[in-house]
């Protein structure tokens, strides 16, 4: 929640580059060998208890982050189609880099034929660190520093013998080439970070495995992280409320995926917290795909989301029309239950 002095506001955490910029070639990397969960609890239980999954992926004897970001870098720019000497920036993004010192980045960037006239660094970021170099290469080819920057996320399973995480813990990354956005095949609308320092995965030097927090890493670390982004995306759904629901500029704005905001609408709609009115027209299938409005079944829980908490500041905000128009369409809503139903006709210049 947002005091008075801090009410959220479109756009306010979402990151953007001077220039935009796209995604030019991706590629992946999944070891081959496969580690069935039932062995893990067969070797450690006597085949007691269960598995969480039912097979993953497992790095080769002669397979570590930097051969499979190599593999993953070269599928990229074979979907790129570029001169790899073109290449301004190499980042690898891993929490298990084979090295204390020398980089995985180089050695990557050599491999490529992307040496010697570019920048390179290794990220390190528990669970992150590929995401956190993908936001680094978009403001660098953002700001026009160079034209083409692979960042890449690549990890190895890493788990101490018999500990929760050897079930899941497994192997694999992927590629992704930016450049700008009049070349690429996607581009980056917007991004958003949320960081905290959670002291729930960590590894000390001379260490062979990480240590985690047990339960500690759900509760205070991942589930506080996912319920602060749906928090936001509730702030900024209170902000449209009464008007047009775009879910991609929603999505970015609170930044999360777009399947993720979907699966965060439906279930406040499930949950009769949300409503969607339709757009009008004759054919039920383009109904379908135009934007329709949204509605809080709440407009008073919708207002406190917005950041209104007193009726002075209802009557000097911008929010007043749209929480007028949502009480007409409840009220409209009870008269036209055993009616058809209710849908909102897009003029010219405005929505009615």
């Amino acid at each position: 929640m947002t005091d008075g002095a801090h009410s959220p506001r479109v756009g306010q955490s979402v990151l953007k580059p001077d220039h935009p910029v796209g995604i030019a070639g991706y590629g992946a990397y999944v070891p081959r060998y496969r580690l069935p969960g039932r062995e893990v609890a067969r070797v450690w239980t006597g085949g007691l208890s269960g598995s969480p999954v039912q097979e993953k992926a497992v790095a080769g004897l002669d397979e570590d982050v930097i051969t499979m970001s190599i593999e993953a870098a070269q599928n990229a720019l074979a979907r790129a189609a570029i001169d790899p000497r073109l290449i301004r920036a190499v980042w690898v993004g891993s929490e298990s880099h084979p090295y204390a010192v020398k980089p995985t980045s180089t050695v990557v960037a050599e491999s490529i034929g992307a040496a010697p006239n570019v920048q390179a660094a290794d990220w390190e970021f528990a669970c992150k660190a590929g995401s956190e170099a993908m936001q680094a290469g978009i403001g660098f080819v953002g700001s026009g520093m160079g034209g083409y920057a692979p960042t890449i996320g690549m990890d190895t399973a890493q788990a101490r013998p018999g500990d929760a995480r050897e079930y899941t813990a497994a192997a694999g990354g992927a590629a992704f080439i930016i450049r700008p956005a009049a070349e690429s095949v996607a581009v980056f609308q917007g991004s958003y970070s949320y960081v905290t320092d959670t002291p729930d995965f960590w590894r000390r030097a001379r260490q062979i495995y990480p240590s985690h927090g047990d339960r500690f890493t759900g509760e205070p670390a991942y589930f506080k992280h996912v319920t602060g982004a749906a928090e936001r995306l509730m702030e900024l759904l209170a902000l449209r409320n009464g008007q047009l629901l775009n879910q991609s500029e929603l999505a970015r704005d609170a930044g999360v995926s777009q399947a993720t905001a979907h699966r965060y609408i439906a279930l406040l709609e499930t949950s009769y917290m949300f409503a969607r009115l339709p757009a009008y027209t004759g054919n039920r299938t383009t109904s379908l795909v135009k934007s329709p409005k949204a509605h809080w079944n709440d407009p008073g829980l919708a207002l406190f989301l917005a950041g209104i908490y007193d009726e002075s500041s209802l009557r000097s905000a911008r929010e007043l029309g749209a929480a007028f128009e949502t009480w007409v369409f409840h009220h409209l809503r009870v008269l036209a239950f055993h009616a058809k139903r209710l849908s909102v006709c897009r003029t010219v210049d405005h929505a009615v």
